[in-house]
């Protein structure tokens, strides 16, 4: 789910359960940004600034977060504009009782 900051309160409060992958994975801050562009030179031109859009929502008590990561967050070439995406990727691993 791509969202701003301001919109994470409002989504976990609308019931039903959501969990936000990243806050019960432990928060790590090495793991929170996945739109870093004074790392992710991908937009070379653009403005710098961090942000996480993305997240990983899981839903009901039988659902456990394993592992979160970020991914595709190193250049893929020698240039260092060279990323998959402008925005890293989230992976989570679950254990489903």
């Amino acid at each position: 789910m791509n969202m701003r900051t301001t919109e994470d309160n409002p989504a976990q409060g609308l019931g039903g359960g959501l969990t936000d992958a990243w806050k019960v994975s432990g928060s790590s801050p090495e793991q929170k940004m996945t739109w870093n562009s004074f790392v992710n030179k991908y937009h070379a031109e653009g403005f710098e600034f961090t942000a996480r859009y993305d997240r990983i929502y899981t839903h009901g008590p039988a659902v456990h977060v394993e592992n979160f990561a970020l991914v595709g967050s190193q250049p893929i070439g020698d240039r260092e504009s060279h990323y998959l995406s402008d925005h890293f990727g989230i992976v989570c691993e679950l254990r489903v009782e």
